[in-house]
């Protein structure tokens, strides 16, 4: 029951991640930042990840880790990374702004990622493989419920002139599933039956 547990746990920041390769992008050149801004963008989370997926896992994890803070919190810092990093690049004005919301989102990224790792191990001995997969078809799945709501939504108010509430939207979904998950669904899938 606990693996599912942690499987609960990672649709908030999948929901949002599902967003970063098709709505943010669209998002940024239909407000009349222009397609210029992509690729400078995408450079920049490159570098991010690339300096600092090395940075936590040799210094914020472990000192986490000393802190006995459980890496169950993960998906929680991760959907406010990604939730924080949206806003920024939804109600950016400069290019500047989208490189930094771009930075502040890949950062969830980078938090999220071992975790799926993580939970495999912790889980499946012997059978670790067969936990990866499963974890990375939930990844999989949850990514592409994300795209679909945050395509929708997104289609939907830019339809109607309201392209400016999408982003919010989406992230105000992605953080009550966050707030359901902590207070209502965990708390019933601990109960013993």
């Amino acid at each position: 029951m606990e693996f599912q547990k942690e499987l609960v746990d990672l649709v908030p920041p999948f929901l949002l991640y599902g967003c970063w390769g098709t709505l943010l992008p669209k998002y940024i050149v239909d407000s009349s930042h222009g397609l210029s801004a992509i690729p400078v963008m995408y450079a920049a989370t490159t570098a991010t990840i690339l300096t600092m997926t090395w940075f936590f896992n040799t210094s914020v994890f472990n000192y986490l880790r000393a802190r006995k803070i459980k890496d169950s919190v993960h998906p929680m810092f991760s959907t406010l990374f990604f939730s924080a990093g949206a806003l920024v690049i939804a109600f950016s004005v400069h290019i500047w702004s989208i490189v930094i919301g771009g930075v502040v989102f890949v950062i969830g990224e980078i938090i999220i990622t071992p975790h799926l790792d993580e939970i495999s191990r912790r889980h499946g001995g012997a059978q670790t493989g067969f936990f990866i997969g499963i974890t990375q078809a939930a990844d999989g799945a949850i990514r592409s419920v994300g795209l679909l709501m945050g395509s929708t939504i997104y289609g939907v108010l830019n339809d109607t002139g309201a392209r400016v509430l999408s982003v919010p939207i989406i992230v105000g979904i992605a953080l009550s599933v966050l707030a359901i998950n902590r207070f209502v669904v965990k708390p019933a899938l601990g109960k013993k039956r």
